[in-house]
């Protein structure tokens, strides 16, 4: 059987042999004019002229790939307009199901944005998509921009296999853009464009024009380059377009969600198979996937970038022989060898009795191009490539807060425990990197990863049992659930003490959280260290759970309760990097009340890491109905309370207004400067403030006074994570806001000046309180916020920063803490005790 086996494996072996001969034949680059081909129907051109609006409806492709999929998300997110979805699909309903299906395999579809999705069964390759006239006319009528985000990525298909839909399918996208009313188009196109001879060792500017053609070799590229140039046309004719071209797109840079179909990853996991790496001279450009749609959708939204190219590929690019290294340093037995001899090995793995991952792709492997005989990769050697020019793109995104992560070994860390923990990996048998616990240890679990998320966006029934579907959706009777997805810190629960409908003093849960090797809360941070909005969240969402699980609403079956923290106090006792390690809460009950309406319980809280506790407190919460919720007074019971420098600065001491918006500011307060790297603002997620005022004399201690505002925006990313179908913002994203607002002052009056290097840190035994009555919904428009401080200690070696603080929704006092505070000390592993 083995015997019969090679034999058929050799026969497929020589087969993709003949497939690359024919790959070749067919690919060759001389039988194609390509310029002939740039043809675009002289019906398509604007009739109209164009005024840039906020779009109600937006027409996308390619939502059912890996970049389309978070495209689709990141409009959703960013805009609230409808978005219409081109799907292959025999009617709307099962096109839904497929989007559905495919962002669900990413871990990024929310049930509550998908009313927002509306699925257009039609396909690109065919003239008006396949649709009637009539559909046409109604879909062009409708949209108000367009992108276009689909092709086919293959790298053994010639052109005349590609040319219907990467090509054809862009001019009927320009014919939809044209017709009745003009849309935008913003057109994903690909570095690959520039494969030409005749750009290599060139270095090209953005809005350099796209002449040259000759020696392009792959299918793909010459029909990404034939639709770039008809792309072009329309915009000659008047079409207002925007083209964004990205190098090899990698994976999520926070999550690691990656397209196991990408050749990257069959790379990587195909020289781990082999044992072997092709050492060849290549630069790999690889641009995370989350940077690519988000600097997409930024650029998009910009009336005066209209007309412009845009060049996404990663300035901070990785060699392959370090890519290979740092696979090396995790364990993998893989070894660099010439590409002849690699690609020998490969051949022969083939006809073995358990063929390689690379297999499929020989012929892109094997084919012999140009004079010199040579292979597409060995083409695509350092020597032989163009140098594409991104400045204007990363000087414009930086305006937003928008960087492209560095490929270093943070990065590709997240990329291949990503691929260990999907199954496309295995583990490697002697791992030399300190890996997270959590991949090799065998733990029991009560509850698991798959039942917490569904308690946190979930049928809660398939967590809790039966009792509990009252609460699942469709159901009329509502409770609050844990944050989901950035804010969802529980991984598991692996014991609770006490019984539903037992809800008694001592009940007890011990809940683990995963952390990431480099999650998004350290990327964002100014510096590597946990914020103190996410100690908080770990050490209060179990609470929430333990207390749903005892049944706690289950005494009013057919009242809608909404979960809220009341009250906290935290001590953190050592400064622990907690990346890549477990956490261990223990959190336990210790009263239940029912007062008017309302059930209050208080629990107590543990955090160990590395067998150490390092963060424990107590905190109050409350089960409240709707009609309570409606009717809170907040902390002045009621009254509409000012902050102090509206109603008290009687002095009227000179006031400092910060902008944090504009350019100059982001220059100063965010901007990372090599000679003082943390000595700055955390950014993207964490920045939480818009506008400052610093009173350096001011405040009730006339210490120094802080008063900051942030607009408030429906789509802000908090509001999806917190909580499923009861959004708020969350209060530990107060606190947060408040200590930026302390260390904007510490900034701006350089409290840090006899530092070296500064970083912030938490103050290690030290009592935090909090108290929260009210919560800021999406739809309020603002926030504002006020610190007194009350001592400033400036040493030559440490500054420590305490006060109070206060925070308001629109005329209500809502938050109020006590003893915040903030350390300043040198960068490095020094505490501040």
């Amino acid at each position: 059987m083995k015997k019969l086996n090679k034999t058929n494996n050799l026969k497929i072996f020589q087969l993709q042999i003949a497939n690359a001969t024919n790959y070749q034949k067919e690919n060759n680059v001389n039988s194609i004019d390509l310029s002939s081909e740039v043809v675009l129907d002289s019906s398509i051109k604007p009739q109209h002229s164009y005024h840039f609006t906020k779009p109600k409806s937006i027409f996308i492709t390619g939502v059912t790939g890996f970049v389309g999929a978070f495209l689709l998300q990141e409009l959703l997110n960013q805009t609230s307009a409808d978005i219409y979805c081109l799907v292959r699909s025999p009617n709307a309903n099962f096109g839904k199901m497929r989007i559905k299906k495919n962002l669900e395999s990413y871990g990024i579809w929310d049930e509550s944005l998908s009313n927002r999705i509306i699925p257009i069964s039609g396909n690109l390759s065919k003239p008006l998509f396949g649709l009637s006239n009539e559909e046409f006319d109604t879909i062009a009528s409708q949209i108000d921009v367009i992108y276009h985000s689909a092709a086919r990525l293959t790298y053994i298909a010639n052109y005349s296999q590609l040319k219907a839909i990467n090509v054809l399918g862009t001019q009927e996208i320009l014919r939809l853009a044209c017709h009745i009313k003009v849309k935008p188009v913003h057109y994903l196109s690909t570095v690959a464009v520039f494969e030409s001879s005749a750009y290599y060792g060139k270095k090209l500017k953005e809005d350099d024009p796209l002449i040259h053609s000759k020696d392009i070799y792959l299918g793909y590229s010459q029909s990404k380059w034939v639709a770039e140039k008809i792309v072009t046309l329309a915009r000659d004719r008047g079409l207002p377009v925007c083209i964004y071209r990205p190098p090899l797109i990698s994976g999520h840079s926070e999550t690691g969600v990656w397209n196991t179909e990408d050749i990257t990853c069959k790379l990587i996991k195909g020289c781990f198979e082999l044992g072997y790496a092709p050492d060849l001279d290549f630069i790999f450009e690889l641009s995370p996937v989350d940077y690519i749609v988000k600097s997409i959708v930024c650029l998009s939204q910009q009336k005066k970038l209209l007309g412009q190219a845009f060049n996404l590929n990663n300035p901070n690019t990785i060699h392959s022989r370090g890519l290979v290294n740092l696979c090396q340093s995790f364990g993998y037995a893989v070894q660099l060898i010439p590409y002849e001899q690699w690609l020998l090995k490969l051949g022969d793995e083939t006809t073995s009795n358990k063929p390689n991952t690379l297999a499929p792709l020989l012929p892109f492997f094997m084919s012999r191009w140009s004079e010199n005989k040579i292979t597409i990769p060995q083409i695509y050697e350092n020597t032989k490539r163009s140098y594409l020019d991104c400045q204007n793109t990363l000087n414009i995104l930086a305006e937003s807060g928008i960087q492209c992560p560095d490929l270093d070994l943070k990065l590709i860390t997240i990329y291949i425990l990503y691929l260990i923990n999907s199954g496309f990996l295995k583990l490697p048998k002697r791992v030399r990197l300190p890996l997270p616990s959590y991949l090799t240890a065998q733990k029991q679990s009560l509850f698991t990863e798959k039942q917490v998320q569904e308690f946190c966006t979930g049928s809660i029934s398939k967590c809790f049992g039966e009792e509990f579907a009252i609460y699942d959706d469709g159901g009329k009777v509502k409770i609050s659930r844990m944050p989901n997805t950035h804010l969802n810190l529980v991984s598991r629960v692996l014991e609770v003490k006490g019984k539903c409908h037992q809800i008694k003093r001592g009940s007890s849960i011990i809940a683990e959280y995963d952390v990431p090797i480099h999650p998004w809360y350290y990327r964002q941070n100014s510096s590597a260290t946990v914020p103190y909005s996410i100690l908080m969240e770990i050490a209060l969402q179990p609470c929430g759970f333990l207390s749903a699980y005892l049944g706690t609403t289950l005494l009013y079956p057919n009242q809608s309760f909404y979960f809220r923290n009341l009250d906290g106090c935290g001590i953190i006792f050592k400064d622990i990097d907690i990346q890549g390690k477990t956490i261990t809460n223990t959190s336990t009950l210790i009263s239940t009340s029912n007062i008017q309406g309302m059930i209050l319980q208080s629990f107590n809280f543990q955090l160990v890491c590395d067998e150490e506790i390092f963060y424990q407190g107590e905190a109050s919460f409350g089960h409240f109905s709707p009609e309570v919720l409606a009717n809170q007074v907040g902390l002045d019971l009621g009254k509409n309370s000012l902050p102090w420098y509206k109603k008290e600065n009687t002095l009227k001491l000179p006031e400092i207004d910060l902008n944090l918006l504009t350019q100059e500011s982001r220059n100063k307060y965010y901007k990372i400067n090599p000679n003082q790297p943390h000595y700055r603002l955390a950014q993207h997620q964490l920045d939480l403030l818009n506008e400052v005022k610093i009173i350096a004399k001011g405040g009730k201690y006339q210490k120094g006074y802080i008063y900051a505002k942030k607009n408030i925006k429906p789509i802000d990313w908090y509001f999806k994570c917190h909580f499923y179908q009861d959004p708020v913002m969350p209060g530990s994203l107060g606190v947060e806001a408040m200590l930026q607002a302390m260390q904007i002052y510490a900034l701006h009056l350089d409290l840090g000046k006899y530092l070296k290097s500064p970083r912030f840190i938490q103050i290690l035994n030290h009592k935090i309180v909090w108290k929260y009555r009210g919560q800021i919904p999406p739809q309020h428009p603002e926030m504002y916020l006020e610190v007194h401080l009350s001592k400033i200690d400036i040493q030559a070696e440490k500054t420590i920063i305490i006060g109070d603080a206060s925070l308001w929704k629109p005329n209500m006092r809502i938050y109020e803490v006590k003893d915040l505070a903030i350390g300043l000390v040198n960068s490095s592993p020094d505490v501040l005790e």
